[in-house]
């Protein structure tokens, strides 16, 4: 599964017109190109990434090619009422962990450097997760690969002569302004 996008930086990951995308450019070329997938699920992560329905539609994309994993709503909203009740009022991702919790996602994806601490934090995950790692800027771009990819996601998508990488790249765009 991969990499878990923040929201606050997911328009900086697929949209070339952003000031930030080159910093974030190599999240998109893995899930596009090699085993990388996106992992969501779960109510707050779903209200917040509603207002960004160019991404949403993105997401659907990416998930007719099989790139995209998506958690059981149900168990992450559960899971975040567990976090929300360890973690300090301040913390305002406690969502990721629960994502990452259920998922057994290895990677995020942020800006939020005030919330590293609390997703590092191994006293905020239940069982035998391991603390993620984090993709904060280009310099981590060697993250993006198969050993940060739970074993049970390991399957790449095999384009064919309708559906190549440039079509769905044209189809991403096509969503953008």
């Amino acid at each position: 599964m991969c990499i878990l996008i923040d929201t606050c930086i997911i328009s900086s990951v697929f949209n070339s017109t952003e000031a930030t995308h080159s910093t974030y450019k190599p999240i998109k070329d893995w899930i596009l190109g090699d085993m990388g997938k996106l992992v969501y699920g779960g109510s707050t992560y779903a209200e917040e990434i509603k207002p960004l329905r160019r991404y949403v539609r993105i997401i659907n994309i990416l998930d007719k090619i099989r790139k995209v994993v998506k958690v059981d709503d149900r168990r992450v909203d559960t899971e975040e009422k567990w976090v929300k009740t360890k973690t300090p009022k301040r913390f305002d991702d406690p969502h990721l962990i629960a994502i990452i919790t259920i998922s057994e996602c290895m990677l995020i994806g942020t800006k939020d450097i005030a919330a590293l601490p609390y997703l590092v934090d191994r006293k905020y995950y239940r069982g035998k997760i391991k603390s993620p790692k984090f993709y904060t800027g280009y310099r981590h771009r060697g993250l993006l690969d198969k050993r940060n990819v739970p074993t049970k996601y390991r399957y790449q998508i095999k384009y064919g002569k309708r559906l190549t990488r440039k079509n769905i790249e044209d189809e991403i765009k096509d969503c953008l302004p």
